[in-house]
């Protein structure tokens, strides 16, 4: 069964005043692992839909086997940076079965996260397997091709919740608590690096302090730290 994955990248970020889906989160950034992440569970091709901050987070994938798709109507909501990737998606000679639409803010949600959901989408028995956390259901989430017609007809400022949810659709929803973990805030940044190893809760919570702005030695002992620093800094 082909698969393509879609991952939504467009927003500003208002909450966090900087781009998140660029932020470092351990080796990588948030929208690279999220590329990774598909790429590795067997998503033959992987779709990144950007708006705000388009040029940079473009480079954020830049050399990987993915498909940059901009979404100049972002500003309007998710519903457009949906239309945007399943068009996209769907406007391929490969005939993909499905679309595997993601997020970037998820960390936690690996390959095999993924696999979980796809495998449950291989049966063929269900035309969407949604990711179910924290007593809901929502993305990850995979859409036969005969959804694709009612992600189009999504209103701009909606996203594929309401579909998900939507009893005529039946969705099938798989345990995926990894997807609890989402990045919107400057505290959340710092919740996710915690998860990390070697991550040192004493040094996170002093960033965004004047006196610890930019000093980012030993947060987690990845490469990146001296970039994580002062990303938490510039997020106060």
């Amino acid at each position: 069964m082909r698969v393509a994955a879609v991952i939504l990248a467009a927003g500003e970020s208002r909450r966090m005043g900087q781009p998140k889906q660029a932020m470092v989160f351990g080796t990588s950034t948030l929208l690279r692992l999220a590329a990774e992440a598909a790429g590795d569970a067997g998503c033959q091709s992987v779709f990144v839909v950007v708006g705000a901050g388009r040029d940079s987070l473009a480079s954020e994938v830049f050399g990987m086997d993915v498909q940059v798709v901009e979404n100049p109507e972002w500003r309007q909501g998710m519903g457009t940076s949906i239309r945007c990737g399943v068009e996209a998606v769907a406007a391929t000679e490969h005939g993909d079965q499905g679309v595997l639409l993601m997020v970037a803010d998820q960390p936690l949600v690996d390959s095999q996260a993924l696999r979980r959901l796809m495998d449950a989408a291989k049966t063929g028995e269900h035309r969407i397997v949604a990711a179910e956390y924290a007593g809901t259901t929502g993305v990850p989430a995979w859409f036969a091709r005969s959804m694709f017609s009612t992600l189009l007809a999504l209103s701009p400022a909606k996203g594929a919740q309401g579909i998900i949810r939507d009893p005529r659709f039946n969705a099938y929803s798989v345990a995926i608590p990894e997807a609890e973990l989402d990045i919107d805030t400057p505290e959340d940044y710092r919740r996710a690096l915690l998860t990390l190893p070697f991550a040192k809760e004493s040094v996170l919570d002093g960033f965004g302090k004047s006196n610890l702005k930019g000093k980012s030695a030993g947060v987690c002992g990845y490469r990146h730290c001296d970039r994580v620093g002062g990303q938490l800094g510039n997020a106060s």
